[in-house]
């Protein structure tokens, strides 16, 4: 197994510009503050790449695309030599950006976009196809091209027919960045389309997983803020993770340099992208409270605004000591519950929210699934209850999916004495998505989340948030927060709060304002 990464970025911070600002342009129904409350930057070499490809993200891919992510699990280790660790990343851009070439004129976000990111997905994507040519993974990819049918074919890119090859990856991630869609589709013929296993949106989720964490934030940006036509997004609020002592080997990169990146990232886009640290109590418990002095570093330090969690990853985000039998790893339930109240206790101290994965996905099997759902939760606010809850946000606040109570659950912890400082996110609501759900989907989804914004203050405390990097595996998931806006029209939340003042004040101390 290998060992885990020692920190390998020293020195002193930087001076650097904010070449990497997007000037954001606004739709014209956008609001005048816009925030994404729940994203990612990150890339392969900062998780265990072949567990979480077999793991976290092939349980949460539908029927065929399942299988895809299992197919290339194996050949993960092999596939991430072509990812930049954060410190060469980090290396990287203090050369482009920083000391003699501060002043210097540097080229926009949007002209980064097209000329470097383009030129180095074109290398890699042959380099992928070297490694995977041959593979059950290529057999995969081409048995689900054979799923499409005619009238599906007819309504496709050329590039999303075609069989694996040396441009596949290319094509697939610069189709992403475009419209993937011929907007004069039917309604009809757009859920015939996304009713095929979509497997150029792992491709390009893949090309994300292989990049430097720049360019993925360059595809974003293109396509929710710089150009015509994009949403307006003014921030975008990049979770780190941290699935150590969890999936299978350790990440290339470690967390103290992938910590020091993303201060670099941030500063380098002049705060249009501001990160969340990761913290696993596994591995506070593995390192004896490091993981703990990481947040507080980088909350206090480096511009973090707040931390992120994942319960699917075995634990309770309070209260594990009541569980029965005792966990696969070394650390007693009674263990996390103490390592997670002090993350709780400094976390109200410092005033820095906690986003935690609260959908019913993500972990190992659908046992794992349930951690992220109420009843930590509950637990969490009987504890702090004198006091108040710590900040929170519940990402995915749409909850355990058709059939489940979560959302409301949730709104009603909202409600109650100890749960005033508890928020949510409506990250990657595909339910929500109504042009592309069937009709009976995304009403029962948008009666599920009228129901939660009725109870009292509710609606001043759920956000907008995509999930990109996830998202990025649709198609045209550019249109996303657009379609969000379509599907709350009329439900009791206005426009202004979800997308912009609700997290404005959840990270109160992040000074997010409009910059469109």
């Amino acid at each position: 197994m290998r060992p885990f990464a020692t920190p390998s970025i020293g020195g002193d911070f930087p001076t650097v510009g904010t070449p990497l600002k997007p000037s954001v342009r606004k739709s014209a129904g956008a609001p005048k503050l816009c925030i994404d409350a729940h994203t990612h930057f990150f890339n392969g070499t900062d998780v265990p790449v072949k567990g979480y490809l077999a793991g976290p993200v092939a349980h949460d891919l539908p029927g065929p695309l399942k299988a895809l992510a299992e197919s290339l699990a194996p050949l993960a280790d092999e596939l991430v030599t072509l990812a930049p660790t954060a410190a060469v990343e980090f290396r990287d851009l203090v050369d482009r950006f920083a000391g003699s070439n501060v002043d210097k004129k540097q080229p926009s976000m949007s002209a980064l976009s097209k000329a470097a990111i383009v030129e180095e997905r074109a290398t890699r994507s042959q380099e992928f196809y070297r490694i995977v040519k041959g593979s059950r993974f290529e057999q995969q990819y081409n048995d689900i091209k054979a799923l499409q049918s005619p009238e599906v074919k007819s309504l496709l890119r050329s590039n999303e027919t075609s069989r694996l090859g040396a441009r596949s990856l290319f094509d697939a991630a610069n189709a992403s960045t475009e419209s993937s869609r011929n907007k004069t589709l039917s309604l009809a013929q757009k859920r015939i389309v996304d009713s095929t296993p979509y497997a150029d949106g792992f491709l390009a989720f893949i090309n994300h997983m292989l990049s430097p964490r720049w360019h993925n934030i360059g595809d974003y940006a293109e396509v929710y803020s710089l150009t015509e036509g994009a949403f307006g997004i003014d921030h975008a609020v990049g979770a780190l993770v941290d699935f150590d002592a969890w999936l299978d080997c350790a990440p290339r990169s470690g967390h103290d340099d992938q910590v020091k990146l993303h201060q670099l990232l941030s500063a380098l886009t002049g705060g249009y992208m501001r990160p969340l640290v990761a913290y696993n109590p596994w591995t506070d418990v593995r390192d004896d409270g490091a993981a703990l002095e990481r947040v507080v570093d980088a909350v206090t330090k480096r511009g973090f605004v707040g931390v992120k969690i994942y319960p699917p990853n075995g634990f309770y985000p309070y209260g594990n000591k009541t569980r029965t039998g005792s966990p696969s790893l070394g650390p007693s339930f009674a263990d996390l519950d103490t390592r997670l109240e002090k993350l709780w206790e400094k976390c109200t101290e410092l005033n820095v929210p906690v986003m935690a994965h609260t959908n019913q996905s993500s972990g190992k099997d659908f046992e794992f699934d349930r951690l992220g759902g109420p009843a930590g939760w509950r637990a969490l606010v009987a504890r702090f209850n004198e006091r108040g809850s710590p900040p929170v946000n519940l990402g995915h606040f749409g909850g355990g999916g058709p059939g489940t109570t979560w959302t409301a659950d949730f709104a009603d912890l909202m409600t109650q004495k100890g749960g005033e400082r508890i928020y949510g996110d409506i990250g990657f609501w595909d339910e929500l998505q109504c042009g592309q759900a069937s009709a009976t989907t995304c009403e029962a989804a948008k009666t599920r989340l009228e129901d939660a914004l009725k109870r009292p203050g509710v609606n001043k405390r759920v956000m907008y948030g995509s999930d990109w990097f996830m998202l990025s595996t649709r198609r045209d998931w550019g249109d996303y927060p657009f379609e969000i806006l379509a599907s709350t029209n009329g439900l009791p939340i206005a426009p202004e709060d979800l997308f912009g003042l609700n997290a404005q004040r959840c990270y109160s101390r992040a000074n997010l304002v409009a910059v469109g």
